[in-house]
């Protein structure tokens, strides 16, 4: 398993879309506030505490959505690390189930900077050493070995295939395939494979099918701010149509808490659309 050095933290430029990049790096930040339903929130982006997160890991050890959405909310709340080394122990107790091993190997993406599909403009840069890499390798290994059949290994697979430089792009969307077809249920699984489609340079007919995987997740999560937002990129600048776009922007601001700390490049998105 892997043991990490002493970890530095730091903030690492995020860019989500080959696509948006250039645009991006125009948009000014601006100051927006969040107004939400609380009734009507993305639990992903609630406040949690390190005991919280800890409790929702260690309650559901054999639920990948839940594990993932564990690291997800932790990540939301600057807890990254606090969710790794959570479930190093957990794996540590329990070294053979694929959904801790594969969440671990999650939480190690998250905060190295390394896993980005899931988390829109913004990302962790936390410093491993050499070691970590080739343990991460193995965990997922084991983890595929014991559960061939487990969606989230297959986000995993993809990220590297595909980001950085879109090296293997044909590949890491097979991998996003798979997972929609082993977990067509899971909203995370529509929602990597509508990024996946998006990265690098995306043809007509790939733009259109991720409009409509993202569509599907939201479907099936209806309160999704990650969906929302990829919805409010793609009908913002890529595919634009202005009313879908405005909606899609409704959408995201209703399902995140008010106050949410949102990105510089969020902002800056939000304030120029529409013009």
């Amino acid at each position: 398993m892997m043991n990490p050095s002493k970890l530095t933290a730091y903030i690492a430029p995020f860019l989500v879309l080959t696509a948006l990049t250039n645009w991006l790096s125009k948009v000014p930040a601006a100051s927006i506030s969040a107004k939400a339903n609380s009734s009507l929130l993305d639990l992903g982006y609630l406040p949690a505490t390190a005991d919280q997160i800890q409790d929702y890991l260690r309650r559901s050890p054999n639920n990948p959505l839940a594990l993932y959405n564990a690291v997800y909310q932790a990540a939301h709340n600057g807890l990254e690390l606090a969710a790794y080394a959570d479930l190093r122990k957990m794996v540590q107790a329990d070294p053979d189930n694929p959904n801790l091993l594969a969440a671990y190997c999650l939480s190690y993406g998250v905060a190295s900077g390394d896993y980005r599909m899931n988390f829109h403009h913004r990302a962790f840069g936390h410093v491993f050493n050499d070691n970590d890499q080739m343990e991460y390798d193995k965990d997922l290994a084991k983890a595929e070995k014991l559960d061939p059949d487990l969606w989230l290994i297959y986000l995993l697979r993809a990220q590297p295939a595909i980001f950085p430089g879109h090296q293997d792009r044909n590949t890491g969307l097979g991998y996003l395939r798979k997972a929609v077809k082993l977990a067509p249920d899971i909203p995370y699984t529509h929602y990597s494979l509508a990024y996946g489609l998006m990265s690098g340079y995306p043809t007509p007919s790939e733009k259109a099918e991720a409009t409509r995987e993202d569509e599907i997740a939201v479907r099936l999560k209806p309160v999704n701010a990650q969906a929302s937002w990829m919805l409010f990129e793609m009908y913002g600048i890529i595919t634009p149509n202005r009313e879908k776009g405005l909606a899609a922007k409704k959408l995201f601001l209703s399902e995140i808490p008010p106050g949410y700390k949102l990105s510089s490049a969020e902002l800056g998105f939000l304030a120029n659309f529409p013009k």
